[in-house]
């Protein structure tokens, strides 16, 4: 790498930048704590009606001793094919074209609060269903009027002890806008089941076939005979709306030679799937 000769490329040089995401939402819809994060935003969530039009407001504190620099936008999310959550645009489902925020750009001192305000505008005719959005909330480099690239890092020729390190923190909460009646839904698909010496590896994809998205509580049990558990494992999977995601689960090595595994796929009482399979079958 050449030697630099703008003072932009200069600072780039002299600082590397390393940025924290905290999807709420998103992949969850759960807020997540963001260790060494050097603002908050709250609340972490909002649900509300696409009757009418919606305001309301964050309020965000810098949990810093220095002064902050930060925008907010929004944008939507969606799986990629390698099962990954990526900005996508045009999608009928993102709410983002209907919400304004104020201020876009602001700054906060050491330990300041500030009121950002937001409004969604759904037009009069939409298709039922839930719409969803991430307001993000980035912290700004110094000296620069945009925000990080979300995997840009900037070297230093040089001994690395000259290299300046700080973390920026972008933290992102969910718009969750519904109209109509929520009407939940899911399927399985992909499902596959396999032997090894580390025991029985469980893999699928669980498909949202409802308006609404859905907190799926996989649950593989390893059983004998009618009721004894040999073992099991649950994770929490949320789907979005027209949205898919993989997941695996592993159960340990059975000592016996003859059980069974049944997988379950359910929200609180509501059982979407179920699936079971015997080794040889």
């Amino acid at each position: 790498m050449g030697e630099p000769h703008s003072l932009e490329g200069r600072r780039s040089l002299r600082t590397l930048i390393l940025v924290l995401s905290a999807l709420l939402l998103l992949a969850a819809g759960l807020p997540s704590p963001v260790r060494g994060a050097s603002f908050q935003v709250s609340p972490t969530r909002f649900e509300f009606p696409l009757d009418k039009r919606f305001t309301n407001f964050f309020t965000v504190t810098n949990t810093s001793a220095t002064r902050l620099r930060l925008r907010a936008y929004v944008a939507f999310l969606d799986v990629s094919e390698n099962n990954t959550l990526v900005p996508v645009k045009g999608n009928p489902l993102d709410l983002s074209q209907y919400v304004v925020i104020n201020p876009r750009k602001f700054s906060l001192g050491a330990g300041g609060k500030r009121v950002v305000r937001f409004s969604v505008r759904p037009p009069p005719v939409i298709e039922q269903g839930e719409y969803r959005a991430v307001v993000f909330f980035d912290e700004l480099p110094e000296g620069s009027a945009q925000a990080p690239s979300d995997s840009s890092t900037s070297g230093a020729p040089g001994s690395l002890g000259s290299v300046r390190i700080k973390l920026l923190t972008r933290l992102g909460i969910t718009l969750y806008g519904m109209k109509g009646e929520k009407e939940p839904g899911a399927t399985l698909a992909n499902a596959e089941f396999s032997q090894d010496d580390q025991g029985v590896l469980v893999r699928g994809r669980a498909i949202n076939t409802g308006n609404v998205r859905v907190t799926l509580n996989l649950h593989a049990r390893m059983m004998e005979g009618e009721e004894r558990d040999i073992a099991s494992r649950e994770i929490k999977l949320v789907v979005q709306r027209n949205q898919w995601r993989e997941f695996s689960i592993r159960l340990i090595k059975p000592d016996i030679p003859d059980y069974r595994v049944i997988l379950t796929g359910a929200d609180g009482d509501r059982v979407y799937f179920e699936q079971e399979w015997k080794p040889g079958r």
